[in-house]
């Protein structure tokens, strides 16, 4: 029996030391890994970036370049090495944001500059690195996107205008994607699919105008930007005119006894005055007896 115990002991070691110490792939969404810088990395991005590393990164990853990390496990890698090097800077930030395992989550620490920043430094490292071309929708990257909300009454739609400056210039954000929502009594109820803006900085939602609103039919909408990693969390809300009439009572309207008299039960409509008379009654006799007490001490 020991040796049979024996046996186990020692196919089970076989089986699970390989895994210790073995580091799993990274599973980053392909919309993520194609991101790119909002602009170009330069000296002053690569001076804040080495600030924020060594702040926030070097007590794991070490020095860059000096090959000088923590003893984790699995162990962190020098990120000047050539299979960070060959990583996309959508990669590189998804991990930054995200975290996994021992690595925190940067998003609540570091701003969207500040991520960009930390890879301008990083970037530094690499030898032929070539950084590819801010694309358009990643010009107002960092929350610098503002976003509008306008109702076509006829047609019964709304449509988001998204905005952002480039160069000082006010131009519309192209390819941002926008959710609508609708403030209900608990949280926001979404509507519909998620949409892109188009060339215009435009995002259209059409409404069915079944959607329940107050007694005018006033609703309560929100449109926000969808990828928070990339623009901060933007949005914006307003009323609008475009839903159906309904007048709802209260959520306690006619169902409370304290809102109804003729919900209340009978012995509740006599108690209850009847203790009020009660209370009055021992603080006013409270009162004589004080001045009792009073005229007597003046004696």
């Amino acid at each position: 029996m020991q040796q049979q115990l024996f046996i186990l002991a020692l196919l089970i070691s076989f089986i699970v030391k390989p895994a210790i110490g073995k580091e799993i792939p990274w599973e980053i969404p392909q919309n993520k890994e194609s991101i790119t810088a909002p602009a170009m990395f330069d000296a002053n991005a690569q001076k804040v970036g080495e600030a924020l590393y060594l702040k926030n990164c070097k007590s794991c990853h070490g020095d860059i370049g000096m090959n000088n990390m923590i003893a984790l496990d699995p162990l962190p890698k020098d990120l000047s090495i050539g299979q960070i090097t060959k990583q996309t800077n959508g990669s590189i930030y998804y991990k930054i944001v995200n975290g996994r395992g021992a690595m925190p989550k940067f998003k609540d620490i570091l701003s969207v500059n500040d991520r960009w920043n930390v890879i301008a430094y990083i970037r530094s490292f690499h030898k032929g690195y070539t950084q590819p071309q801010p694309t358009t929708i990643n010009a107002f990257a960092g929350g610098a996107v503002t976003l509008k909300l306008k109702w076509f009454e006829a047609e019964n739609k709304i449509t988001i205008i998204a905005s952002g400056k480039e160069k000082e210039v006010v131009v519309p954000a192209e390819g941002v994607e926008i959710a609508l929502y609708m403030q209900r009594y608990f949280g926001q109820l979404k509507l519909g699919e998620s949409n892109f803006t188009n060339k215009d900085g435009h995002a259209t939602f059409l409404l069915d105008g079944k959607m329940p609103g107050d007694s005018i039919g006033k609703v309560h909408l929100f449109a926000k930007i969808v990828d928070t990693d990339m623009y901060g969390e933007v949005q914006v809300n307003d009323e609008f005119i475009a839903g159906k009439p309904v007048n709802k009572p209260g959520l306690t309207e006619k169902r409370a006894m304290w809102n109804v008299v003729s919900k209340a039960p009978w012995w509740i409509t006599i108690a209850y005055p009847a203790a009020v008379l009660a209370v009055m009654a021992t603080l006013f006799y409270i009162i004589i007896l004080l001045r009792k007490i009073f005229i007597l001490g003046k004696k």
